[in-house]
């Protein structure tokens, strides 16, 4: 279990929400639902990630959730970012 709690929520919200997208910005993020409406951005998941920026820069805290979800499903993935 990765020791950053929000990531943990975030991965969670991702799961729920299996038909969304995610857009990416050098500055900040969006999830929008399957109709192109968004329903989460960075700053509903404030948080720092142990990869190379902060959680609400270049998408950093949407990559460490997806390492989240696929280790769920059975994966042991181990990332980080240079």
């Amino acid at each position: 279990m990765p020791k950053n709690k929000v990531i943990e929520k975030l991965a969670d919200f991702i799961e729920s929400n299996p038909d969304c997208s995610f857009e990416i910005d050098n500055d900040c993020w969006y999830i929008n639902d399957k109709n192109g409406n968004q329903i989460a951005c960075d700053g509903d998941f404030v948080t720092n990630t142990d990869w190379y920026s902060s959680g609400n820069l270049y998408g950093a805290s949407l990559s460490e959730a997806m390492v989240v979800l696929l280790n769920r499903k059975g994966f042991d993935i181990k990332a980080s970012a240079v």
